[in-house]
């Protein structure tokens, strides 16, 4: 792997961590799309020793629906002192399976529900989810589009636990600023339980490298609570929208 590192224009913080990605082995049982999306554990440690990232969250992928064995493993194989994990559940598990997540480094769920055509979960068992899992302290994690945010706000208000919104909240490029669903963040920003994940920028616009709309409506975002972002550089990484 060519060094990546010595590129770099910033020092690291100590103890960096990578908020976002997934390990996609196609070892495990899949959809039988993992091969062409392959991202391993070991291909991952290196990135991330050349770019001083000893810490991750590892993000349940989409090819193993709702069997989190691979991400159990890659929390395994990369250190429970150093990583956590974001499981797929839906609210037919039981609280057997949800305390065993738990004990293995899983530190909450995703609802990836922007794609309705390829969702393997539904927005319906997000809260019921959250007060299950409300004894372990987890985060629920919201992949949707703005347009889905601003549909679905009442629900996130009502979740009384922490909430990270994936890949920046997926602003309507056209609308900026004025999408309602930046208006709703600012909100949730304010209330203190909320995170916006700083990634997949290619994601929220319609020009190319170097994705410089979303950074834009970025800025009068970010001062409000600085800490209320963290940053995600995705492994593996895939252009598809």
């Amino acid at each position: 792997m060519k060094p990546i590192a010595q590129s770099l224009t910033f020092e690291m913080p100590a103890n960096a961590c990578n908020a976002h990605l997934h390990i996609i082995d196609p070892a495990f049982p899949n959809d039988g799309k993992a091969a062409a999306q392959a991202g391993t554990v070991e291909t991952y440690r290196r990135l991330a020793d050349q770019l001083h990232l000893p810490r991750a969250v590892f993000v349940q992928a989409k090819p193993f629906a709702l069997d989190n064995t691979c991400l159990l493993d890659a929390i395994e194989k990369f250190g429970r002192d150093n990583a956590r994990g974001i499981a797929v559940v839906n609210n037919t598990v039981t609280d057997t399976e949800l305390e065993y997540l738990n004990a293995n480094g899983v530190a909450g769920l995703r609802f990836s529900v922007w794609n309705p055509n390829n969702a393997v979960v539904s927005f319906d068992d997000c809260y019921p989810l959250s007060q299950r899992c409300k004894q372990f302290g987890w985060n629920m994690q919201l992949h949707m589009s703005a347009s889905q945010i601003a549909a679905y706000a009442s629900t996130i208000r009502k979740l009384d636990c922490k909430i990270v919104i994936d890949h920046m909240g997926r602003l309507d490029p056209a609308l900026g600023l004025n999408d309602p669903a930046y208006t709703f963040l600012l909100e949730m920003i304010d209330r203190g339980n909320t995170w916006i994940k700083l990634s997949g920028p290619y994601l929220n616009t319609t020009t190319g490298r170097p994705w410089t709309m979303p950074p834009q409506w970025l800025k009068p975002l970010l001062p409000m609570r600085p800490s209320a972002s963290c940053g995600a550089p995705i492994f593996p990484m895939s252009l598809r929208k």
